[in-house]
């Protein structure tokens, strides 16, 4: 590891230190309840300029088990200029992030784009406590929709770091689930790829949880015990929540695009890696599954460390069409 890095995860461990539960949930609650952190302010002062041209998007979507119908925000960054055919980034950020990263999200997010040529839907999908897992991948996959309306399947890709990688693979997913269990009439055709960072899931059984108390040694960020309590945060009161978006097994991959996920070798949720090799059991050469070790949770998006910038450049070059290194 680079000294740069090495001083953020001393400064970080000095600092910050790992959560326990409670400590967890209630930082998960006050992010929930505070106005300047809630998703629909994510999205106030983008402004446009030479590269995009920003605006809102109003997505109506399901939530509930009575399956009430709210509206929610979607953050659209067109490129200017004229293109023959445009291609789009559907950019699923993750929720869990120190105060005022929202906007370095956004930053991010911006970047992708310009750097692959991609207009960027960027979805306020509703957040845990107050909305289940399941209530987001709904307004994620009807962003989605409306994005088919004016793009082709294969000019769109998904792009996902930590809980948003999470929403963004049991988007698809759902989207083969409820086609089959009949809870949609229409299943969509798939983008063209799938780029993960660190997925956000709780353990499938007692083995992946094992490995996530052996990697907690190292892992500057998490600690097992705040990944399990997870499962009730995701599910928020749900009981109709599935499987496969607390803990990704039993996802159905049928017609999955190209997946890249990327890891941090020091990170506790790289133990999930088993779970997603059997979900893609039937079509294992469209999985690619990168490891950097050393690495922290979603190290790819933090592009001022040296390490990140190799694999941050991968995904411009995936993204790019110009396939991985």
């Amino acid at each position: 590891m680079g000294i740069r890095y090495t001083l953020f995860c001393a400064l970080h461990q000095m600092t910050a230190g790992k959560e326990n539960r409670k400590e967890a949930a209630d930082r998960l609650r006050r992010m929930a309840q505070d106005p300047e952190r809630s998703f629909g302010g994510w999205c106030t002062d983008v402004p446009s300029d030479e590269t995009f041209l920003c605006s809102k998007v109003r997505i109506r979507s399901v939530c509930g088990e009575e399956h009430r119908k709210e509206i929610f925000s979607c953050l659209r960054m067109n490129l200017t200029g004229k293109m023959k055919h445009r291609r789009a980034l559907l950019y699923v950020a993750g929720v869990n992030l120190p105060q005022g990263a929202q906007k370095e999200s956004v930053r991010f997010a911006r970047d992708l784009g310009k750097q692959s040529s991609r207009d960027v839907w960027y979805p306020c999908y509703p957040t845990m406590p107050d909305y289940s897992i399941l209530d987001s991948v709904e307004m994620v996959l009807e962003t989605y929709r409306q994005m088919l309306e004016e793009y082709r399947p294969d000019d769109i890709a998904f792009y996902g770091y930590s809980l948003g990688a999470m929403v963004a693979i049991s988007t698809l997913g759902y989207n083969n689930s409820a086609f089959i269990e009949g809870r949609r009439k229409v299943r969509l055709p798939m983008p063209s790829m799938l780029l993960l960072v660190s997925p956000a899931a709780v353990p499938s059984d007692g083995s992946e949880w094992r490995q996530m108390k052996l990697l907690e040694r190292k892992d500057i960020m998490m600690e097992a015990d705040y990944v399990y309590m997870m499962r009730d945060v995701l599910c928020a009161g749900r009981s109709d929540v599935p499987r496969f978006m607390l803990s990704g097994d039993r996802l159905d991959t049928t017609d999955f695009p190209e997946t890249y996920i990327w890891y941090g070798g020091d990170e506790i949720l790289s133990a999930k890696k088993k779970t997603w090799v059997s979900d893609f059991e039937v079509i294992p050469d469209r999985l690619h599954i990168r490891t950097a070790p050393g690495m922290c949770h979603s190290y790819c998006i933090a592009v001022r460390f040296p390490e990140a910038q190799r694999d941050y450049r991968e995904a411009v070059h995936i993204l790019s069409g110009s396939g991985g290194r």
